[in-house]
């Protein structure tokens, strides 16, 4: 069966847009409801798939007093209308949300929240300037379409975004089988891919800017995200691909400063898996006991977090700011980001000419080389080096040992230690004019990487992937400067 069973605790409708394209949406309510504030969710993935857990998520909220608001988004599962990402979203969010306010069990107040893609729904239904929108709950998501989303540090996001292409949005029912790796040239994986997004077809995504104002007006149209309009709950994992984007959002809308906002920032990846010491952990997905765990983990923050914004009254004083949870370090809080205590650590690379000579390579000191030599690799574009986190969405449960890509010649490795017990914070990045890149035609980016090692366990394991887009017609330097919340937290 392509979709998901439909839920029996659920009454499904079909929602009409102002074109005529009917949404399917379920509506659960508690046993016995009053005039109640809605939580709404619109996703891509299925509203009644059981991995998608929100049949579980539905039933938690609705035991803590909210009506929950599910929809399958246009052209998806069983809603009608064209399958493409992003571009009627606004429009379709006002309207359900005029379609909720109708309802005579609403008291004409709800909530937006999301993971992912429906992280970006709840973000355009506040763009849409509906008034019903009082609270926002944005979890690993990010509204900078074109530059966090679909490139990151100026380099398109080819594996994420062609499995996701391929995955979610090549059909209706999310049939299509993942993309043909062994595929040369791999622009050739993007050329199959139907024009989902009507005249950005993806052959063109890899060569849109990613500033350009295409990527704005396909995901808001002429409106604005919002940032600050209403209170809005952040969450984002140090081990998700969009985790810099997230932050950025957080600090949008604390600049706005209109309405409270809250982060949280855990050692968790895309799907919610929590880090563990041996990079390896339980799926909560076939687990039951782990998928418990996960849903108390992720969702009693954001009940308060609702009970507290939608008019309903949260329990005792309201959270802090900021949450933030490191690997190794435990739990903590702090009034602001990043949290008071914190400090730059800014690494140089050093003896570079031993950067290829094995897994231990050059050095990371806390002084540049009094002079810069260079570092050299022998390129050989019919052994590429491979790709150890294959799986972007959920690298955790079984996070890759870094030492099958360390000990080639074609990989530089620098290895420091720190001075003291220090916990990552935020997002790591070469810093301008540290690195610079001879080109000659012959190469588009660059790809470093974070590495923890691990001697007792004998493993190395990824901590942050960066990369930088590096122009075709001049030797560059690293365009980028660390944005807000890169930090090292001392312990």
């Amino acid at each position: 069966m392509p979709f998901g069973t439909p839920v029996p605790q659920a009454d499904s409708f079909r929602v009409p847009m102002r074109d005529g394209v009917r949404l399917h949406t379920d509506v659960y309510l508690p046993p016995s409801p009053t005039r109640l504030p809605a939580v709404l969710i619109r996703t891509p993935y299925d509203k009644t798939r059981p991995d998608t857990l929100l049949p579980d998520i539905a039933a938690r909220l609705t035991d803590a007093g909210l009506a929950v608001v599910t929809q399958d988004v246009r052209g998806k599962i069983r809603s009608e209308g064209r399958t493409e990402p992003f571009r009627a979203e606004t429009g379709d969010a006002w309207d359900v949300l005029e379609w909720i306010t109708a309802q005579r069990w609403s008291d004409g107040t709800v909530g937006c929240w999301g993971n992912s893609y429906y992280g970006f729904t709840a973000w355009v239904a506040l763009a849409s300037l509906h008034p019903a929108v009082r609270a926002l709950v944005s979890r690993l998501t990010t509204t900078d379409i074109g530059g966090e989303l679909i490139h990151r540090g100026g380099v398109f996001r080819l594996g994420p975004m062609v499995d996701w292409l391929t995955t979610t949005w090549a059909d209706r029912a999310n049939l299509a089988t993942s993309p043909d790796w062994s595929r040369r040239p791999f622009a050739g994986l993007l050329d199959e891919l139907p024009a989902v997004t009507g005249e950005l077809s993806p052959a063109q995504w890899p060569t849109t800017p990613p500033g350009a104002n295409r990527w704005r007006q396909l995901a808001f149209g002429d409106h604005t995200p919002g940032h600050g309009r209403v209170p809005t709950l952040h969450w984002t994992g140090w081990y998700d691909l969009f985790q810099s984007g997230q932050l950025r959002d957080w600090c949008r809308a604390q600049r706005a400063a209109r309405a409270p906002q809250y982060l949280i920032a855990g050692a968790i990846d895309h799907q919610d898996d929590p880090h563990t010491p041996d990079g390896h952990g339980p799926d909560h997905l076939t687990d039951p006991a782990a998928r418990e765990t996960m849903l108390d983990r992720s969702l009693t923050p954001v009940i308060d977090f609702l009970l507290r914004h939608l008019g309903t009254g949260g329990a005792g004083e309201p959270p802090p700011p900021v949450r933030w949870q490191s690997t190794g370090t435990g739990r903590h809080t702090a009034p602001c980001w990043p949290p008071p205590g914190t400090r730059t650590l800014r690494l140089h690379l050093a003896d570079a000419p031993a950067a290829a000579s094995g897994p231990e390579g050059g050095a990371l000191v806390a002084r540049p080389d009094a002079e810069a030599r260079p570092a050299g690799w022998d390129h050989d574009p019919d052994d590429l080096v491979p790709a150890t986190d294959t799986n972007w969405w959920r690298p955790l449960p079984a996070l890759p040992d870094e030492r099958q890509v360390e000990g080639r010649p074609d990989v530089l490795t620098f290895t420091g230690s720190a001075s003291r017990p220090s916990g990552l914070l935020g997002e790591q990045r070469p810093r301008r004019g540290e690195i610079h890149v001879p080109n000659r035609g012959l190469f588009r980016r660059e790809v470093p990487r974070v590495v923890g090692t691990s001697p007792a366990r004998g493993r190395s394991s990824c901590l942050q992937t960066v990369a930088r887009h590096i122009d075709s017609d001049r030797p560059c330097r690293t365009p980028m400067t660390p944005p807000p919340g890169n930090a090292i937290v001392s312990r």
